[in-house]
């Protein structure tokens, strides 16, 4: 229902509903938890909102990270539809660099909740979403790189490299994130030594 009702408030023109669609993520924000709601579908429901780039701002002026984010991070991690939600949803915040102090931040440590997903699942579906959020954030920021290395992503990588992967996504994305992660591993190991 609530996908239904976001769909509507983005197909009829984003300024036309601006008022509805604010008041809707509002509500997915703020009160639909607590009025029975579960998170999952809370995070569903964004993922459909979200797509209107204005109302990411919103989301994430409205403290939705912290409210929606980690609340399905604790509370429904290993699952894969949940998560593939919730991944989603920040992966669709990374296309703007001035959202990834979001993601550097110790006060939300999203990407070592990332990295834990994709230690934890085998769906090639969740990998693929996870990655692909990963690979936006160390493309833009070495500080997102530097954190993927400390969280051990370049074994997960290695250990998904030995997998028969399907997903040509996936497929593509293991090697050159493993490249990108070595050479920042032989940087930040040749930099110790001289400090």
């Amino acid at each position: 229902m609530s996908e239904f009702l976001a769909e509507g408030f983005i197909k009829f023109g984003e300024e036309r509903f601006r008022t509805p669609s604010l008041q809707f993520l509002d509500y997915l924000i703020n009160r639909a938890v607590d009025q029975g709601c579960s998170i999952d579908g809370v995070v569903f429901s964004l993922k459909a909102i979200l797509k209107v780039e204005k109302l990411r701002f919103e989301f994430l002026a409205m403290n939705g990270i912290n409210k929606c984010i980690l609340t399905a991070f604790e509370q429904k991690s290993g699952n894969v539809e949940a998560m593939y939600s919730t991944i989603f949803v920040l992966w669709m915040v990374t296309f703007n660099t001035q959202n990834h102090h979001f993601f550097t931040s110790p006060e939300y440590d999203l990407i070592p909740h990332i990295i834990r997903e994709i230690r934890r699942s085998d769906h090639e579906k969740l990998l693929r979403i996870a990655l692909i959020t990963i690979k936006n954030l160390i493309d833009a920021s070495p500080q997102c790189t530097e954190i993927a290395v400390q969280c051990d992503l370049l074994n997960m990588i290695d250990n998904i490299s030995t997998r028969v992967i399907k997903d040509q996504v996936v497929a593509e994305l293991v090697p050159q994130l493993a490249s990108v992660l070595s050479n920042s591993v032989k940087l930040l190991s040749s930099f110790e030594k001289w400090v």
